[in-house]
């Protein structure tokens, strides 16, 4: 019989032979290279450390999301379920919806037979928002690993051969959402979804048990191809224009580049047509926010979309992206269009924004049979102010080098 004390001290060392026995063997699994994968958990691990001991916390991170996103999604899920959040975004994501029917029956190049397909299509589709259920399920690992609250990509969530929309619970934050905040929740979150909405209704088939179905006739596709091939046209000229690299087949190129993002590109020009109908028709109970005064609520719905995309880019990363387009399948294009050519596509954007140059422009539409030209018109407008305004934008582009106290003094001057 023993006393506590020895207890105490027979647990102890059964511990530390429990941990020399699981070193040892751990030790003689990483010398041999049977286990590839401790072998590659311990490289990580040293990584992580820099000189004298200290943690690589970067590295860290990026090890820790890339090889345990279930766990830590089930975590953030618990920690934050944000419930309430959810209820309000399922809000949204059905707002959009109702907003797509009713721009599907007001298109012009759509006969009845397209148009009831293609609602019906919609309405079938299932939402998802947040995560899945089984995230928050005790012991046990959530069954669809898909519907992931951290899903860190927000541009990927429509889900094609289910046949569904994912809305993760990363993305319920500044820049795209804010609980009362109109602006940016349609701006942001809406556009978003609207997006991916997009590429739902810019498929004129579905495929049930591996057979093809069509959803529009023959009529409605050769009209929604030719404009397609407008968007296409217009970002191609947008990416000729921009990329200051010269070669015989750079035409060829942008051309390319142009058809190869389409998809892309005219989901981005249909999530903002509709996120702005949709958002009009919410009427917000406010005109101005106290810290931006200058802008009224359909201005900063424009900031809002525009802030998704926030970034900065080098020129030559722009036009290497661009070139490098159709080489390495990527589909999207480099932010900087991704904002201003949908813009372009908008009169309401034009109006609101006297100082962008928008004269002569072509608007897009793809929901108008036909091309139109635009001239911006506003009361008072004349040559001098035009002078102005291209004046001010080459100051703002001289505002971006080194030597800038005197441009921006005199845009000071002249605002």
């Amino acid at each position: 019989i023993s006393t506590k004390k020895e207890d105490q001290k027979i647990l102890l060392y059964m511990d530390g032979m429990t941990f020399d026995i699981a070193f040892d063997s751990v030790q003689a699994i990483l010398e041999s290279k049977t286990d590839q994968y401790l072998s590659n958990a311990t490289k990580s691990y040293r990584e992580c450390l820099l000189e004298k001991g200290e943690v690589n916390k970067r590295k860290c991170v990026n090890e820790t999301t890339t090889n345990y996103k279930l766990e830590l999604g089930v975590a953030y899920a618990k920690k934050d379920p944000q419930k309430n959040t959810i209820k309000d975004v399922q809000s949204l994501v059905d707002t959009m919806k109702n907003e797509w029917a009713i721009l599907i029956d007001k298109n012009d190049w759509m006969d009845e037979i397209s148009k009831e397909n293609s609602k019906n299509r919609a309405r079938d589709m299932e939402s998802y928002v947040g995560y899945d259920k089984s995230f928050l399920t005790p012991w046990e690992l959530p069954k669809n690993e898909k519907l992931n609250p951290l899903l860190m990509n927000a541009h990927y969530m429509y889900f094609n051969r289910e046949h569904s929309i994912f809305v993760p619970l990363s993305i319920f934050n500044p820049p795209f959402f804010k609980q009362d905040m109109d602006a940016l929740n349609y701006g942001g979150m809406g556009f978003l979804i609207n997006h991916e909405l997009s590429h739902l209704h810019n498929k004129h088939t579905f495929t049930i048990d591996k057979v093809e179905e069509e959803l529009w006739t023959e009529s409605t596709i050769e009209a929604f191809d030719e404009r397609r091939n407008c968007f296409a046209n217009q970002y191609s000229e947008a990416f000729e224009e921009f990329v200051t690299i010269r070669t015989d087949d750079m035409k060829n190129r942008s051309l390319s580049v142009g058809r190869e993002s389409v998809e892309e590109n005219t989901a981005d020009s249909g999530g903002l047509r509709v996120a702005f109908n949709a958002y009009q028709r919410k009427k917000p109970n406010y005109d101005k926010l106290i810290n931006l005064p200058k802008f009224n609520h359909k201005q900063l719905f424009f900031l809002a979309f525009a802030n998704v995309f926030c970034s900065s880019e080098s020129v030559e990363y722009t036009e290497e992206k661009i070139l490098t387009t159709v080489e390495k399948n990527k589909k999207h294009s480099p932010s900087k269009f991704r904002v201003n050519e949908p813009l372009k596509n908008m009169k309401e954007f034009a109006e609101l924004c006297l100082y962008l140059k928008m004269d002569d422009e072509e608007v897009l539409r793809l929901t108008k049979r036909k091309l139109k030209t635009m001239k911006l018109k506003k009361n008072g407008l004349s040559l001098e102010n035009v002078a102005v305004r291209d004046i001010i934008r080459n100051l703002m582009d001289y505002a971006k080098f080194p030597d800038k106290k005197d441009s921006l003094r005199i845009l000071r001057e002249l605002l």
